[in-house]
């Protein structure tokens, strides 16, 4: 399982204690979108509700929306990797790998622009490390912005599903699933080979933005104890599909603008 520990709820996930956050809130084409500003980046929380509820209307103006957001994060890119990172093979988790199959590549792109889209799988399945594989292949095309797509482990059951997140602060794949440091412990590492598996503008040859939509939380259940389980929507299938459609139409919406 490869779940991001970023969440809903404006996480900032190498932030310090101490550090403050300028946040606002908005509405874009109807949608309630939150945004913050912290020492380590900007983060926009677009609310959706119940995606699987949504008519196929209102998907497209959440994706027309999504676009806007993430037309700020990709202003001047000449080259975009979009990376679904997360297991295929787990519903759950394989919102990264469906994004990615639910783009298609045009042959030419306004204003010579290029966009390439890569699932690597977990480092489970394939032995090598998740931004091992991202990075070696943002430098082999290279992109000059990393759009990495993933699941994301909320904070609160209301945000599961039901929103959707971009930042320009990074991530660490699977630590949501497996998490042992906190936000602050990071500062402790002093070689790169010693760090977790970080993908960030800080670790990769070029700047990284991140897409992610909630998909699984971590909670204790009755007379559980203290094992600490992971739990997700019982209708996660349907819901990993609409997503999924969404951030690809809203992918291909800002790369195809002359």
């Amino acid at each position: 399982m490869q779940f991001s520990e970023r969440d809903s709820e404006l996480y900032a996930e190498f932030s310090l204690p101490g550090d403050t956050a300028r946040e606002s809130a908005y509405t874009l084409s109807g949608w309630p979108v939150r945004y913050a500003e912290h020492p380590t980046g900007r983060y926009h929380t677009l609310q959706a509700g119940d995606i699987t509820a949504l008519s196929a209307d209102d998907r497209l103006r959440l994706s027309r929306a999504a676009a806007e957001i993430l037309s700020e994060y990709l202003s001047g890119a000449g080259c975009v990797l979009v990376c679904g990172l997360g297991s295929e093979r787990l519903t759950a988790d394989r919102l990264g790998p469906e994004t990615c199959c639910r783009l298609t590549i045009p042959d030419s792109l306004p204003g010579g622009r290029r966009f390439y889209s890569f699932s690597p799988g977990t480092e489970a399945a394939t032995g090598i490390p998740t931004d091992t594989l991202v990075g070696m292949t943002a430098e082999c095309v290279r992109a000059d912005r990393i759009l990495a797509v993933d699941a994301l482990c909320a904070r609160s059951a209301a945000s599961l599903t039901s929103v959707l997140q971009f930042t320009d602060t990074g991530l660490t794949p699977g630590s949501g699933a497996s998490r042992t440091t906190s936000a602050g412990d990071f500062t402790k590492y002093s070689r790169r080979e010693a760090c977790p598996p970080e993908i960030s503008t800080r670790t990769m040859p070029c700047p990284v933005v991140t897409a992610g939509v909630p998909t699984a939380i971590r909670t204790t259940l009755p007379d559980g104890g203290n094992t600490k389980y992971l739990v997700t929507a019982g209708n996660i299938d349907r819901a990993v599909d609409c997503w999924s459609s969404v951030l690809a139409s809203a992918i291909l919406r800002v790369m195809l603008r002359a």
